[in-house]
């Protein structure tokens, strides 16, 4: 193991050594380079690391403190992907119920791999209004991923909700996750208390939208759910307890696994409550393009 001291760096190289490289907190490295080894960097989410060819080490990042936290979405948003590399919980993180700002933006994901390691990520409070489709309106821990999330609970205490305004725009709000991206993604081992309630459009309790592609095992959300205000007809039924819509393309299938919701779902079309439509949509609201038989909603 090899530690890195002193405090600021602009260009570090690992070459030669198949062991651990540690950049412990307070010390500063803009760009690293590493060809070989493995990487551990504790609270420093700034650092710029590129990989050498062939490189098959496991660089990892380890967060312990709520601006650490931030500072992930912070880097994730500006185009930071971290693919290929790990976030690890180091500490019990409180929010304080102030208002937190998604990890990962449209064309922005998070490609990473998040472990929270045990520990509790607490008061975790959105609520925001977006009033134009070039905003982002996607809400939950996590805005934009393209890979799974699997091994989560999200346990709140009674009255913790996330919510979300967006007018006229599609809002993608989940419990866990506001925009589930297209591709082959699995997300499994998922559970959540969290009550969520959105405006528009794509209000699910883990998931505003599952993408073609896109696999949901053993995914269970105990919390209620609420689409406040639908505006266009039809859109009062973007709403399910595990997703709020799902993506019926060619390019690829849905699939709900042995999901399960328990919570209580309500649906308003221009103040006018439309709960008894959605009352079936335990696991799923409409697909995504109404008009179009392409695409297949697998459950099982």
């Amino acid at each position: 193991t090899v530690t890195l001291n002193g405090e600021s760096y602009t260009t570090v190289t690992a070459t030669t050594a198949d062991n651990t490289l540690i950049i412990p907190e307070g010390v500063k490295v803009e760009n690293l380079t590493v060809n070989r080894g493995n990487v551990e960097i504790y609270g420093d989410l700034a650092v710029k690391v590129a990989k050498g060819s062939g490189y098959k080490g496991t660089i990892i990042y380890f967060i312990s403190t709520v601006e650490q936290l931030r500072a992930l979405a912070t880097e994730v948003n500006g185009g930071t992907t971290f693919s290929g590399m790990q976030i690890k919980l180091s500490n019990d993180i409180d929010l304080k119920s102030e208002e937190w700002t998604p990890i990962g933006r449209k064309d922005k994901a998070f490609q990473g791999t998040f472990d929270g390691c045990g520990y509790t990520i607490s008061n975790l409070k959105i609520e925001r209004g977006v009033n134009n489709s070039s905003s982002n309106a996607d809400m939950g821990l996590f805005g934009f991923t393209s890979d799974g999330m699997e091994n989560l609970t999200v346990r709140v205490n009674e009255g913790s909700y996330v919510k979300a305004e967006s007018e006229t725009y599609r809002t993608y709000v989940g419990g866990v996750i506001g925009f589930m991206g297209e591709g082959n993604i699995i997300i499994s081992n998922v559970e959540s208390n969290i009550n969520v309630t959105g405006s528009t459009c794509d209000v699910g309790g883990i998931t505003g939208i599952a993408h073609y592609g896109n696999t949901f095992e053993n995914c269970i959300c105990t919390g209620n759910v609420t689409l406040v205000n639908a505006n266009d007809a039809g859109d009062q039924l973007e709403i399910g307890g595990i997703a709020g819509v799902w993506m019926n393309s060619s390019a690829g299938k849905v699939t709900l696994r042995k999901c399960n919701f328990t919570g209580t779902l309500k649906s308003a079309l221009n103040g006018v409550d439309k709960s008894e439509e959605v009352a079936g949509n335990r696991l799923t609201g409409r697909k995504y393009y109404p008009n179009s038989n392409e695409g297949e909603l697998i459950i099982e």
